[in-house]
């Protein structure tokens, strides 16, 4: 099997891919947290939306209504969990409620409810009659959660991850490349997954500049001369 790390930018957004070499490109677009962020941000509040606009406007024009006629699925779940998470506390009902109802409303809008809404200098929200911000979260929206074996394939890629991190002295001088290959392999063939977000990280960590690299080693809560029993993964 051949491994494409496709991708390419919609406004100021990242689009990155891995996939085999397929007839017809992507039928799935999974939001990260700070596309979902953003627009949040556009929906709910006016000034502050502006920095956002040109990046959302792009984003949408190019996948409008998901409804109908769409041959993208667009997937905004995950970053939603994320971005609304306090770590040590559980979900933030508030912006989940937010994050949520943004997400869900826009990626409905046909092409010219996009440019209709985007030509009007007011937040969305204050002409959305069916949102609330007194509204409390329904029965259902309580028990919707992301079900925690949906990210053990990306815990076990930080693991995988945080392993290189600690034994980098017996690949330093090789060709990072190659232990980049052997990390997509072992996801692919290993592991059984193929996750973006964590190729991602590893293109970061093995490929990326000092500022990249430091990033991921952040994410992994790791300073670099801790004991390997002392290690936490979030």
């Amino acid at each position: 099997m051949t491994i494409e790390l496709g991708g390419g930018r919609v406004g100021g957004y990242d689009i990155i891919g891995v996939q085999k070499r397929v007839a017809g490109g992507a039928n799935l677009l999974v939001l990260d947290t700070n596309v979902v962020i953003d627009m949040a941000t556009f929906y709910f509040t006016g000034p502050r939306g502006r920095r956002v606009r040109p990046d959302l406007h792009a984003l949408l024009s190019q996948f409008p209504d998901v409804r109908v006629g769409s041959k993208v699925d667009i997937k905004y779940g995950f970053a939603v969990e994320e971005a609304s998470w306090v770590r040590g506390v559980g979900r933030n009902r508030a912006d989940y409620r937010r994050l949520m109802h943004a997400a869900s409303t826009m990626i409905e809008w046909t092409r010219s409810e996009v440019e209709k809404t985007f030509a009007n200098r007011h937040p969305p929200a204050n002409r959305d009659k069916a949102w609330s911000s007194r509204v409390s979260l329904s029965a259902a929206e309580e028990l919707l959660s992301i079900p925690p074996h949906w990210l053990l394939p990306t815990y076990a890629c930080f693991l995988y991850l945080c392993r290189l991190d600690r034994t980098r002295d017996r690949w330093r001088n090789k060709d990072r490349s190659v232990v980049m290959a052997q990390y997509v392999e072992w996801m692919v063939d290993d592991l059984g997954a193929l996750d973006v977000y964590a190729v991602q990280l590893g293109l970061d960590f093995l490929l990326g500049n000092h500022e990249r690299l430091n990033g991921v080693r952040a994410l992994l809560e790791r300073a670099g001369n801790e004991a390997p029993d002392l290690i936490v993964l979030w």
